[in-house]
């Protein structure tokens, strides 16, 4: 005999499985044309659909959703544009010193904008860094090769945090739990 699971087991694995669901928890930021999700992946697609070059940097605080953004607008665009997109990670932390890093001299970011000056290349310079001047610490001549476009991510408000708690545990009406569990349950979260 197999033994019936409980509906407050039920809901637990539903709140589990959108916990655990990327594209859920960060459903509620592809709604908005303001979010920065929004901006950047219209940076993105246009630069793909009108074949051009662009770079931007996303900065902000560290745990603000810098990294999360980039993933979900590129996992978005690669389904969009499955043969057009190609994605190389660069980590500005794998330099173990200030000294190995000054024998580079940035010398590899230089070299990739300045590839994007000719017609014969394609690419999207995505930059992420928790320094808000991140831009003016970068040599003249990289600096001089970036379109400065900044997208500027701050730490969530507590209304925010409340409300991504609030989209992250509420029962959708659709979840296949009895309709008076989801209403008590939800009514008695908010």
């Amino acid at each position: 005999m197999v033994a019936a699971v409980s509906v407050p087991s039920q809901a637990q694995t539903v709140l589990r499985c959108q916990l655990c669901d990327p594209a859920f928890v960060y459903s509620a930021l592809r709604s908005s044309p303001d979010t920065n999700y929004s901006k950047l992946k219209y940076v993105v697609a246009s630069s793909v659909s009108e074949a051009c070059n662009n770079s931007v940097l996303l900065l902000g605080p560290r745990g603000c959703g810098k990294a999360a953004v980039v993933d979900m607008v590129l996992d978005d665009l690669r389904k969009e544009h499955p043969d057009a997109i190609s994605v190389i990670r660069l980590n500005g932390m794998l330099h173990n010193d200030d000294n190995c890093a000054m024998k580079g001299k940035q010398r590899l970011l230089y070299s990739l904008l300045d590839a994007m000056q000719s017609l014969t290349s394609q690419a999207v310079v995505i930059g992420v860094s928790c320094r808000l001047d991140a831009d003016q610490l970068l040599e003249k001549k990289v600096r001089s090769r970036l379109s400065h476009r900044k997208l500027l991510f701050i730490s969530p408000s507590l209304d925010d945090i409340q409300r991504l708690v609030e989209h992250l545990l509420i029962l959708a009406k659709d979840s296949g739990l009895p309709a008076k569990y989801i209403t008590d349950y939800n009514s008695r979260l908010t």
